[in-house]
């Protein structure tokens, strides 16, 4: 694609993504001041400048992040009636989102990639959003939304790891039922939108709005 040439629709959303994260590692090295935040111009030029000159390199690595089509599969679930399989999904999202915490510290902390996989494989998501956050030096994640982590992970192990036990009179209680299931995707709902927001602080310190300069 030539220089000078507009983006379009996907190569602009692919950009759109990529491009906060490449002025994050820019403005960690010191390439990108504070001064040049404040003025999109500049910053954009800044990039381009830096991005067209072949002596310097951008280390990329890439990692594919499942938790959007596991996201939208859930919601289509949820929709669908289908509580059992939707919430198994959302605890699935969240537990992958509790892994990017920890891979994120983890770079950032200089650990290998042996240590970041034991630590993700050898924990429980229980201890993922309460001890082992506080012992990587992150703020802690609010208790109503723990509760919900917890809740609806248990949920999850229930409908995997099906008993074949016999339903009591409460679960037969369809108004209850219903009841119940729109407090829980209140409750996911709310969950998700902190999550999406401590992991921008977490990454971007702050400063995403600053790092989208299209």
């Amino acid at each position: 694609m030539e220089k000078n040439q507009p983006l379009n629709k996907k190569e602009k959303s692919l950009a759109k993504e990529i491009i906060p994260h490449i002025v994050n590692s820019l403005h960690q090295e010191g390439v990108i001041t504070e001064e040049d935040l404040k003025d999109k111009m500049v910053l954009l030029k800044k990039v381009d400048d830096y991005l067209s000159d072949e002596k310097n390199q951008i280390d990329f690595k890439i990692f594919i992040d499942h938790r959007q089509p596991i996201l939208k599969f859930a919601k289509a679930e949820s929709e669908n009636g289908n509580t059992g399989l939707s919430t198994t999904l959302y605890a699935t999202y969240v537990e992958h989102t509790l892994n990017r915490f920890i891979h994120l510290v983890c770079i950032e902390k200089g650990f290998d990639n042996k240590t970041q996989s034991e630590i993700i494989r050898s924990v429980s998501i229980s201890a993922k959003c309460t001890w082992v956050i506080k012992l990587l030096g992150l703020p802690p994640i609010r208790q109503e939304h723990i509760k919900t982590i917890l809740q609806i992970a248990d949920e999850r192990n229930s409908f995997i790891h099906y008993k074949w036990k016999p339903e009591s009179d409460e679960t037969q209680n369809l108004s209850k039922i219903e009841e119940v299931n729109i407090e829980r995707d209140k409750k996911i709902k709310s969950l998700l939108r902190y999550l999406k927001n401590y992991e921008a602080k977490l990454e971007f310190k702050g400063n995403k709005s600053r790092f989208d300069i299209l």
